[in-house]
């Protein structure tokens, strides 16, 4: 049901002596196997879902399309033949790699052992130093905390809503960011954030 007609089916009868079938019949549809060889973000906190677009070939606008994300299954939002998005549901598990999977069906999934979504630990601010600086910008600002990725090159600090800044990699417990150039003297909040996860940690003033 919901299948494009591009698909073939058969009509299905049943019999109990092998000789005598039953009129009415149902169809059951065949389609061409489908592959995953993506998923974009790869990666994302445990704590919170995360939207993902996965690239592959065969996917059908079925009502029974479905992702799966190591046992976790979820609702699939079809875009093309070649790609679908989901949402991966948070896990309890810590962190962790998980399959990736799509089906047409909601029975039969295709999975890539290659293709992993990546649960990590969401990124925290324990303090900031120094906490004060020149308008002028260019102080090195020391950021400690924890889930901090040197895999990430997505990381940044944010002074306030408006400033942005690469973050540099230390250790998972530290990130240096260089102050920005400011108009006025004011107090901003600091997070830091990461593109490749759509999050940003909690400010810290």
């Amino acid at each position: 049901r919901g299948i494009s007609s591009s698909t073939n089916s058969v009509h299905v009868s049943a019999s109990t002596n092998g000789v005598d079938f039953t009129t009415d019949s149902v169809s059951f549809g065949y389609y061409e196997e489908i592959t995953v060889s993506s998923v974009l973000p790869s990666r994302g906190v445990m704590s919170a879902e995360t939207v993902v677009i996965i690239v592959g070939t065969n996917f059908l606008p079925s009502d029974n399309l479905r992702c799966r994300f190591g046992v976790f299954t979820t609702e699939a939002d079809f875009v093309s033949s070649t790609e679908v998005t989901c949402s991966v549901p948070p896990s309890s598990e810590g962190s962790s790699d998980v399959t990736v999977g799509v089906s047409n069906n909601g029975v039969d999934f295709a999975e890539d052992d290659s293709v992993l979504f990546s649960y990590i630990e969401e990124v925290k601010i324990e303090s900031v130093w120094p906490q004060h600086g020149s308008i002028s910008g260019g102080t090195v600002v020391t950021v400690t905390g924890s889930g901090f990725d040197e895999e990430d090159s997505t990381l940044s600090c944010m002074f306030g809503d408006e400033y942005q800044v690469a973050a540099r990699f230390t250790s998972p417990g530290i990130v240096l960011c260089t102050t920005p150039t400011l108009n006025v003297k004011t107090k901003h909040a600091i997070r830091v954030c990461s593109q490749e996860r759509t999050y940003c940690s909690s400010p810290e003033l």
